[in-house]
């Protein structure tokens, strides 16, 4: 009986099998289920947003992201120089890389500056902060183990890589501004750069305001580019943005530097959006104006009419054209022949009667009675109370007679009057040059 009380002891328990085959079968099912869930990422838009709190610089990947957020700002100017040159006039491009490279490594915080209770970016609000409103942002954070203060300094680094060498040493003339301690504040020395191209340039608001309302002047500048102009215009009402203004007058200069485009065709048609404006019937604002002026100019340089000459600018181009090959040849006649240049010849003609000589010394003979007609060696000749000379030509077809007086009436409008004086005078020119060349061929 004992022996067989054993055996039944040694026996496992079937409940307790069962129970622990479940829970084996749970555990396994548990860890299947970990293997195969896929890890969720985290959503961030640069590594530098995903990493939160302050930049492990021990950790490679902390020191990678460190050193790109400090490498210079790729900014190419047009004259081949690499960097910022503290210049007002690339200043909203320098701005623009800063904005693009705080939106990847997250400078927000160290850009927003309190200003009376209100946050003010320095990058689009730089005339309505103080240096000492950023000083007193800057004091909150940069002496602390934060990850502002390492944003700040990785701004600063990023700056100083991004200036021209003449430009840097002339920030640098003024370290101790950006300078709090030991250490150099990225929010402060774009402030001091800012203000350096500012001061540089006299770019007030009042000198905004006057390149505004003399756009008429600038767009000739520019040889009329209408594209180059819209970015110019833009650039201005940025910066009377970034001092807290603005302007009522822009569609008003718009109209004025359109006015000054030589394409008549443009003129033409933006002269009549203009008077639609003023008589009710087509509401405007300045950026519609601008994408009509746009469209118009891009229609122009695409169908090669942009700035075409008129009929009287291209009969004064073949006029002048004429009178250059017509001096040419003349001069080309004189080498060869050997005599005086024409020129000379012209000049005693225009200014007193031409003296005939040797066997013509009969054409500077006036007629004796009223016959104003003789034939000498088959020729027909007429006396010319002009030339006071027998001519080949009568008097009704001389030229120094029949030549139209210089118009003296005011041009009709714009500069078509005056190209046309200027037409009729290169006209008077050959004439005259034709003249000429009658008296050298014998009248």
């Amino acid at each position: 009986m004992a022996t067989r009380a054993a055996a039944l002891a040694a026996q496992p328990d079937p409940a307790a099998a069962a129970a622990a085959n479940l829970a084996a079968n749970a555990a396994n099912a548990a860890n299947a289920a970990a293997v195969a869930a896929p890890v969720v990422p985290v959503f961030a838009l640069s590594p530098a947003r995903a990493t939160a709190g302050v930049i492990d610089m021990t950790d490679k990947a902390g020191a990678i992201l460190f050193n790109k957020g400090a490498e210079s700002l790729p900014i190419h100017l047009a004259n081949g120089d690499r960097g910022f040159d503290g210049k007002i006039n690339h200043l909203k491009l320098f701005l623009s890389f800063i904005k693009q490279r705080a939106n990847v490594f997250d400078w927000h915080n160290i850009l927003e500056i309190p200003v009376d209770g209100v946050n003010r970016n320095l990058l689009d609000a730089y005339g309505q902060i103080s240096m000492v409103n950023v000083q007193a942002h800057v004091l909150t954070y940069i002496d602390q183990p934060t990850r502002d203060a390492q944003n700040s300094f990785m701004m600063y680094e990023c700056l100083s890589k991004s200036l021209t060498v003449s430009a840097l040493n002339d920030v640098l003339t003024e370290i101790g501004s950006f300078t709090e301690g030991n250490l150099q504040s990225g929010p402060l020395f774009l402030y001091v750069i800012i203000k350096k191209a500012a001061i540089n340039t006299r770019s007030t608001t009042t000198h905004v305001r006057t390149s505004l309302s003399s756009l008429d002047r600038y767009i000739l500048t520019i040889d009329c580019d209408i594209h180059l102009l819209h970015l110019y215009v833009k650039g201005l009402k940025e910066d009377l943005a970034a001092r807290g203004e603005s302007s009522s007058d822009i569609l008003f200069n718009l109209f004025k530097g359109y006015a000054a485009v030589k394409d008549l065709d443009f003129k033409e048609y933006i002269k009549a959006k203009k008077s639609a404006y003023e008589d009710g019937t087509l509401d405007l604002e300045e950026e519609t104006l601008m994408d009509i002026a746009q469209n118009k100019f891009d229609a122009l340089v695409q169908d090669g009419t942009w700035n075409r000459p008129t009929k009287e600018q291209e009969q004064i181009i073949a006029l002048t054209a004429t009178i250059e090959n017509m001096a040419k040849n003349n001069t080309t006649t004189s080498k060869d022949s050997g005599k005086k240049p024409k020129s000379d010849k012209k000049k005693a003609a225009s200014n007193s009667p031409r003296v005939n000589e040797g066997e013509f010394a009969w054409k500077s003979v006036a007629p004796a009675d009223k016959s104003k007609v003789k034939v000498v060696n088959n020729k027909t000749y007429h006396w010319c109370p002009q030339h006071k000379a027998w001519t080949l030509h009568t008097a009704e077809e001389c030229r120094l007679g029949n030549r139209s007086p210089p118009a003296t009436s005011a041009p009709t409008s714009g500069n078509e009057g005056g190209k046309l004086s200027f037409s009729q005078a290169l006209v008077g020119m050959l004439d005259e040059e034709a003249s000429a060349q009658d008296e050298d061929e014998g009248l």
